[in-house]
């Protein structure tokens, strides 16, 4: 995902110092993307299921060994706080110990967190990030956000399926990270918590972005297809993508 965000070259300086879902081991996937852990100055959590938390600490810590010497800052729903307050409390010793041991920048290791509602979230000059509520079914809130700078725009659904709020905050974006876990969907509309592949086409086809990135996928066989059978107007630039 990450990869992709930094193809946009308007958007390369401000989504490379800001991340979003936090799995299992991000400082790899940031290697990847040509970013150092201690270039993240922000996390924004769309909400707080494990898979999406868990490489935290990682993603942190690992920036402040490596030279980071300011606050992490960190937005997300309610508990962010509460979340960052007890990793700040499980991580003490370590912290402090490195603190002395390795004459790290106390800063570094501090976190600031702030929890979200749609709407702006943060201002940092030509760079605007927006929260916006998606249909997670019963995890509430639930957010996606869209990420502005210098006239171009990139949308993360996160965690969601089918909402016209999606689709009205996506409009005009040059890309659009959207998630789909299977490519047909194995249930319901009103049972789903998360976007098939199917489901994913419909917003391109809406949104019609310049650049359509699937991710979070539990399986991609049949996917493409799934997503460009009702998104052929962008059928040049979907790709998918694992985490």
């Amino acid at each position: 995902m990450l990869g992709d965000l930094a193809r946009l070259s308007s958007c390369k300086r401000a989504v490379r110092n800001c991340c979003s879902i936090v799995g299992a081991a991000p400082w790899i996937r940031l290697n990847q993307a040509g970013t150092s852990a201690n270039e993240i100055d922000a996390l924004f959590f769309t909400h707080l299921h494990s898979d999406h938390t868990v490489g935290m600490p990682d993603l942190w810590l690992t920036g402040w060994f490596l030279g980071r010497d300011h606050p992490l800052k960190v937005w997300g729903p309610p508990g962010t706080r509460e979340m960052a307050e007890h990793l700040s409390q499980a991580y003490k010793f370590d912290v402090e110990t490195r603190e002395h041991t390795e004459n790290l920048p106390p800063k570094g290791a501090e976190l600031d967190a702030k929890e979200v509602e749609q709407g702006k979230t943060c201002v940092h000059g030509p760079l605007r990030v927006s929260a916006f509520l998606v249909d997670h079914g019963p995890v509430k809130p639930a957010f996606g956000y869209r990420i502005d700078y210098l006239g171009h725009a990139v949308v993360i659904s996160g965690d969601a399926k089918f909402s016209q709020n999606l689709v009205d905050f996506s409009k005009g974006a040059d890309c659009l990270i959207h998630v789909a876990w299977l490519a047909p969907a194995k249930s319901p509309e009103p049972l789903r918590t998360i976007a098939s592949g199917e489901d994913a086409g419909r917003v391109f086809v809406a949104v019609k972005p310049k650049l359509a990135v699937v991710y979070h996928y539990k399986d991609n066989n049949g996917l493409p297809d799934a997503v460009r059978a009702l998104s052929g107007s962008v059928r040049d630039c979907t790709r998918s993508h694992g985490d």
